[in-house]
């Protein structure tokens, strides 16, 4: 889960500063469109850099492993 010192931890507090949100909004699962593409870019970004499974990053974002898996797939086709 590790690559150079960096963690998925890091990348959503990274995407979180540059969103302007607090990383607790993306642990509660927030709906909110701000949050929720932010939470499309921590995901994209933790199986692009590290490979983690869906359920590794649904755990650390509060939401479900299909929704994630969805989350990624829709990020692929933009």
């Amino acid at each position: 889960m590790r690559q150079s010192g960096t963690t998925i931890e890091t990348i959503i507090r990274e995407e979180c500063a540059k969103g302007g949100i607090s990383d607790k909004e993306i642990k509660m699962g927030s709906r909110r469109q701000l949050v929720s593409g932010i939470r499309a870019k921590i995901a994209y970004r933790s199986r692009e850099e590290f490979g983690l499974s869906a359920a590794e990053i649904a755990r650390h974002t509060g939401v479900s492993t299909s929704g994630i898996t969805r989350t990624i797939e829709k990020v692929v086709k933009e």
